[in-house]
């Protein structure tokens, strides 16, 4: 599970286009970093579910940590706005044995990172 942190700040301060232009944005970066590797489904609001395939836990801690290094920006109006983003994993079969499973341990893994300041993998 990905999310990008502060979007109802986003819309708050600019406005709910500027919202919207973060979350394409933020979709896309998705969409071109893991599209290749598996699928990137919207899961609701700015929070959004990726699913690897033959991907071991290793692999996909190094795969979201490249995301990480990326600088994060979504245009609006003519000037860029950096953003940042939180994410919790579970791994198949260790972490769960159902897609079900996977995703709650990785929605608690999310949570967590947002509980503890928005960490980084």
């Amino acid at each position: 599970m990905i999310d990008s942190d502060d979007l109802k700040y986003i819309n708050d301060l600019y406005g709910h286009d500027a919202g919207d232009a973060a979350l394409k944005t933020f979709a896309k970066v998705l969409e071109d970093n893991f599209g290749k590797l598996g699928k990137v489904c919207r899961n609701g609001g700015d929070e959004f579910a990726v699913f690897l395939k033959r991907t071991t836990r290793t692999e996909g801690r190094a795969i979201f940590k490249k995301l990480f290094r990326q600088k994060l920006t979504f245009s609006y109006q003519g000037k860029d706005y950096p953003y940042t983003i939180s994410l919790g994993f579970a791994a198949y079969p260790d972490q769960g044995a159902s897609r079900e499973e996977l995703l709650n341990k990785a929605d608690a893994a999310l949570y967590a990172v947002k509980m503890t300041g928005k960490s980084r993998v």
